[in-house]
């Protein structure tokens, strides 16, 4: 299980995302999980407290990427796209460090997504420090 605080900008533009792309008709099985992680969010301050799994996290941290690289692309002629991109950027901020529990050991680990991502892409660790706790027994 993966939680993660969001601005309340940046939790509004991953919602605008997800709430538009139900709208189109294009939701597919996981954007229909990542909306539910966003109803399920919890004010915490002045930030909406997310609980999710490895997955939704990962969609959710690639909207953010995304939703970045398009309107960076598109400059000016996005409106407010100066606190689009900030509101993107923490986002995926937000989003990239964490900490997550270890399948392999049943510890709790601060990690990137990125590591997990690269774990998980593998299939199966290629070495020893591939693991996120680094005490997985060697293959």
């Amino acid at each position: 299980m993966i939680t993660v605080d969001l601005d309340q900008d940046s939790y509004d533009l991953i919602r605008r995302a997800i709430v538009q792309r139900i709208a189109r008709g294009a939701a597919t099985t996981v954007t229909e999980r990542e909306w539910a992680v966003i109803q399920a969010a919890r004010q915490v301050g002045r930030e909406q407290r997310l609980s999710m799994g490895r997955q939704e996290a990962e969609s959710l941290y690639d909207w953010f990427e995304k939703t970045f690289d398009i309107v960076g692309a598109l400059g000016d002629r996005w409106p407010n796209a100066g606190d689009v991109l900030d509101a993107a950027r923490r986002g995926a901020r937000a989003m990239a460090e964490r900490e997550y529990y270890c399948v392999d050991c049943g510890k709790i680990h601060v990690a990137s997504l990125w590591d997990v991502r690269q774990v998980n892409e593998v299939g199966r660790p290629l070495k020893k420090t591939d693991y996120l706790c680094g005490e997985a027994v060697d293959w």
